[in-house]
């Protein structure tokens, strides 16, 4: 307490010493110069910064959409470069694939070309030699055979080069790519002696067809396997698919036999790219035209088919509907339902039902043996 005391006196004592002040203003003055300071207004504020402020906003979103619309701009561009670039790249690599089977313009009325005929298979009777070769369709799906008679005692895969300049003036496609290997015949095996890097380089779409080529080309021989050589050394780089080894031949792979128009050729036939369990699902396949992948129904309009399996060698189509008459188209049908039983490992085919008994060569009241290859070029030697 004593302490507060005395601090108040110090208080005091200061504030003796501060200075008087002084004003000479009644109460009633400084009562009014109070109250008059309160009824002033109070400062405004310009009327020109909402307007300069909104102005600015303005041109501030401007500049922001500018830059995001050339944002956007560069990004779609890119995006649409990227796409362009994979769509090249695809492109590209179809057109690698399926540059076998360009489509080249010829002049039917042009007489310096020979175009030889293209029969829908080769019989059973026939006892030359041959060898089938493929080429890859244009989009690249199939592996499209073409078979060649070889003269007695000629070698099948030294004859196949000369096969080329048929396959390219000829025919209207460019060479199989099977006439630039290698083969060597080991009993039931074929020995295909490649270059280092030779197929290293495939797409995974190259590589499909390279291996399809070989399977379709002997699918139709006696031949088990086709076995890959580098030099000495057993097996292959082949593309995506890393090295190979052996590349097995499945000579029966139940499917149906389809028509593949090709330039004047509008007969040709080739395997359906699915296999089927059954023999009727096949057949049924067989009457299927699908503009996308460039065949047409072998079975003629309006034709039905009935099957009876007698035992696992014989095999009997009966006809009903609409006549199959002695024409192209007929004789293709014929051929493309006998390759079909082939593929479901039938050796004998009977034909029955039709209005009409001798189709071409075939008397229909008889039975056939299968044929043994599609699409025979004759007159190639």
């Amino acid at each position: 307490m004593k302490t507060n005391e005395l601090n108040d006196d110090r208080m005091e004592e200061v504030l003796r010493k501060l200075p008087t002040i002084k004003d000479r203003r009644s109460k009633s003055e400084v009562y009014r110069s109070v109250k008059a300071h309160m009824h002033e207004p109070a400062p405004r504020k310009p009327k020109w910064f909402p307007a300069l402020a909104a102005v600015v906003s303005v041109l501030l979103l401007v500049v922001l959409s500018f830059s995001l619309v050339n944002e956007m701009k560069g990004t779609d561009e890119a995006t649409e470069k990227r796409s362009e670039d994979r769509a090249s790249s695809a492109n590209e690599d179809k057109r690698d694939v399926a540059q076998p089977l360009r489509r080249q313009e010829y002049s039917m009325a042009d007489k310096s070309i020979a175009h030889p005929a293209v029969v829908p298979s080769l019989q059973a009777a026939v006892k030359e030699p041959h060898v089938t070769l493929t080429v890859a369709d244009k989009n690249a799906m199939f592996a499209v055979p073409f078979t060649f008679l070889v003269q007695n005692g000629e070698d099948r895969f030294a004859a196949s080069s000369k096969f080329e300049t048929v396959l390219k003036s000829r025919l209207g496609v460019e060479a199989s790519a099977l006439t630039s290997y290698a083969f060597k015949e080991q009993g039931d095996v074929l020995k295909l002696v490649t270059t280092p890097g030779q197929f290293e380089s495939f797409s995974t779409t190259q590589g499909d067809m390279f291996v399809k080529g070989i399977q379709e080309a002997f699918h139709y021989s006696s031949y088990k396997k086709v076995e890959l050589y580098t030099g000495n050394q057993k097996g292959a780089v082949v593309g995506n698919f890393g090295s190979m080894s052996d590349i097995d031949i499945e000579h029966y792979q139940k499917k149906g036999y389809v028509r593949y128009p090709l330039n004047q050729y509008k007969n040709l036939l080739v395997p359906t790219l699915t296999s089927y369990e059954r023999i009727d699902e096949a057949v049924q396949a067989m009457k299927q035209t699908d503009d996308s992948i460039g065949v047409v129904s072998s079975v003629p309009a309006g034709v039905e088919i009935g099957i009876e399996q007698t035992d696992s060698d014989h095999i009997t189509f009966t006809l009903s509907g609409a006549k199959v008459a002695d024409t192209e188209e007929g004789r293709t049908f014929i051929q493309a339902l006998m390759l079909t039983a082939r593929d479901f490992q039938y050796k004998y085919v009977r034909i029955t039902g039709n209005r009409e008994d001798t189709i071409g060569e075939m008397n229909l009241e008889k039975e056939h043996a299968v044929p043994l290859a599609p699409n025979v070029v004759k007159g190639a030697n």
